[in-house]
């Protein structure tokens, strides 16, 4: 895995810098009057900046997966971090006719936590659950909720796939 991280983190170094330069022509094109005049051309300018856009998170999922990190514990907010890990799987969400249920507790408590690892848990969590879903009916509801329990933060992700199988429980840490 670790020569696969390495891997997809030189690719999405080097599909950065093209994406680059394709997201700043089309702005500038946009810019320009007689582009704007023309309906047709401003639409395909904008619909080359938000694939150029969508591209952008991928390259960006891509490095993170790449990145090896020394676990750091610091202060995080889990309603923020859930939010940011949906927006990631936005697409796949969308594509796999995945609804989305937020029950997230206002005001929780930072917590002291390493960010990464706890956005791999839930990327996973979230990844295995919309495979599992639509697998079994081609649609789902996943349900994040947090709360907090009297000193302690509980986050609940739930979904109304078939459950884990039992010959893959054994398994689920590996």
């Amino acid at each position: 895995l670790s020569v696969i991280g390495q891997v997809m983190a030189g690719v999405a170094h080097e599909l950065n810098n093209p994406l680059t330069g394709i997201m700043g022509y089309a702005q500038l094109l946009l810019l320009e009057e007689g582009v704007r005049r023309d309906a047709r051309l401003t639409e395909s300018l904008e619909k080359i900046s938000q694939q150029s856009m969508r591209c952008r998170k991928i390259v960006k999922n891509l490095s993170a997966f790449g990145r090896q990190h020394k676990p750091e514990k610091t202060e995080v907010q889990l309603n923020d971090l859930l939010e940011d890990c949906l927006r990631l799987e936005e697409n796949q969400l969308r594509i796999r006719n995945v609804q989305v249920e937020r029950r997230l507790a206002p005001d929780l408590p930072r917590a002291m936590a390493d960010y990464h690892q706890l956005q791999q848990v839930f990327l996973n969590l979230f990844s295995n659950a919309q495979q599992a879903m639509t697998a079994a009916r081609g649609c789902g509801t996943l349900t994040v909720r947090t709360q907090q329990v009297e000193d302690r933060i509980r986050v609940e992700v739930e979904d109304d796939g078939p459950g884990i199988p039992a010959e893959v429980k054994p398994r689920i840490f590996e």
